[in-house]
């Protein structure tokens, strides 16, 4: 099944027709993610997702070295970790969307540090910017992020209970 989804149009409205699409899509999908694109193309100044991702995603500690971004949580909740460049763990904060209670709903990287997020609920959505136009870094990974899989699955298991 198809997991990412690129917008080709002027304009897209996205609603709950699309969440339900896109929580499929990660429950489908090798990395239990999915995305929807609603930007139109990889040179676009704003790169504009919506992302669905389940229990089972393992994100790593990335960065995107030069840009801001910002994340809205739409459902579910999240755990995010910031790192400093040796991997020390600089902030925790839990996410949750609007409404949600005392979490934080919201937040921006004006100069995106590594940072990582930790699915809490089965599923999670969330609306994502990122400053274009889309290259892929070549910042080299830190030796403290995990390469392999069952490393990385503990290494985020041990950052929910600090």
């Amino acid at each position: 099944m198809q997991d990412v989804f690129k917008n080709e149009e002027n304009f897209i409205a996205v609603g709950k027709d699309w969440m339900v699409r896109l929580k499929e899509a990660a429950e489908q999908s090798p990395k239990q993610l999915s995305r929807l694109c609603m930007h139109c193309a990889t040179s676009d100044v704003v790169q504009e997702m919506i992302l669905g991702f389940t229990k089972k995603c393992l994100i790593p500690p990335n960065s995107n070295p030069g840009k801001s971004e910002s994340l809205t949580v739409i459902e579910g909740e999240m755990l995010l970790v910031l790192f400093d460049d040796s991997g020390k763990v600089t902030q925790r904060i839990a996410m949750g969307p609007v409404g949600g209670g005392d979490k934080v709903f919201m937040y921006r990287l004006c100069s995106s540090s590594w940072h990582t997020m930790i699915p809490l609920t089965d599923c999670v959505i969330v609306h994502e910017c990122i400053e274009g136009p889309f290259v892929k870094s070549e910042v080299p990974i830190p030796s403290w992020v995990p390469k392999d899989k069952a490393e990385l699955e503990s290494f985020l298991k041990r950052l929910t209970v600090n």
